[in-house]
């Protein structure tokens, strides 16, 4: 992203750091900046296969094909049906059994 990132281990864990002013880390608030890369916890349940950190959100695709998003929802850009902000994944509904 502009200023966070997101990595993924062979696990299946997923991790970020960097700026999250608009919860885009995924770790359940705003943050100014994390230093150090901490597991998203929200995701734990889920093995994660594929990460993308946006401008001020992040997209995760797990191993059966769900979508997570997460960060600021302008615009809808987050996939919810609104324009609001996540401070933690969400599974993306809409998007739920599309292959």
């Amino acid at each position: 992203g502009e200023r966070h990132g997101l990595a993924t281990s062979a696990a299946g864990e997923l991790w970020s750091w960097g700026r999250g002013s608009h919860g885009q880390l995924g770790l359940g608030g705003d943050s100014d900046g994390v230093h150090a890369p901490q597991r998203i916890q929200a995701l734990a349940h889920t093995r994660i296969v594929e990460a993308s950190a946006g401008g001020l959100h992040s997209l995760a695709v797990n191993d059966v094909g769900e979508l997570f998003s997460w960060g600021a929802g302008r615009d809808g850009k987050l996939g919810h049906g609104d324009a609001k902000a996540q401070p933690q994944p969400k599974l993306v509904e809409a998007l739920r059994g599309v292959p």
